[in-house]
């Protein structure tokens, strides 16, 4: 993402053509580029760190770059892990996904798993900050009953569509166990 014209291109020892720059004034440029692209994509939505990084290598910047800009937003607390593992798990929940298939989404999106467990989980007792815990079993219960309605399965078939169905909204046999015995 910088300007080739202010630049010299060079032979590097691989033989692909490395680019450096003439002046810090060029090095400040994409500085700044890079930080108004990051405000810009945080202020849509929230985003986890590797997202962010992920979303600027994409758009042709380096990693080096990234990262000492992104550390300044995290330290002004205009990027967070935890504020977007919290949203998110609210996010999906709502839309009728279970704990095993967040988890796994927030891992692909490079949330630890210190964060994953306390949000998926949300427990009050450990943190008085989180909203009480998430009912996984009537989330459950509730897509179950959008998808299938009151009736009960007719056939071993149907009951193991009905099963596989939860499971890959994410919930676990505990639950969908709990379920299909209302």
């Amino acid at each position: 993402m910088c300007d080739a014209s202010n630049a010299n291109n060079i032979n590097g020892a691989d033989g692909f053509n490395v680019i450096e720059l003439d002046a810090p004034e060029e090095l400040e440029k994409i500085i700044r580029q890079i930080r108004h692209k990051l405000v810009d994509l945080l202020s849509r939505r929230e985003h986890s760190h590797a997202e962010l990084v992920q979303k600027l290598i994409q758009r042709g910047y380096q990693k080096s770059d990234i990262i000492p800009v992104l550390d300044e937003l995290v330290k002004k607390d205009w990027q967070s892990d935890q504020r977007f593992a919290q949203a998110y798990v609210r996010y999906r929940s709502s839309r009728g996904f279970g704990p095993d298939r967040i988890t796994q989404e927030l891992r692909e999106k490079g949330i630890n798993g210190e964060l994953i467990a306390r949000f998926v989980v949300s427990d009050p007792s450990l943190d008085p900050s989180l909203d009480p815990g998430i009912d996984w079993c009537e989330i459950a219960k509730e897509v179950y009953l959008k998808r299938f309605g009151d009736n009960n399965p007719l056939s071993f078939e149907e009951l193991v569509k009905r099963k596989k169905y939860l499971l890959y909204r994410g919930f676990n046999h505990e639950q969908i166990k709990q379920v299909m015995s209302t």
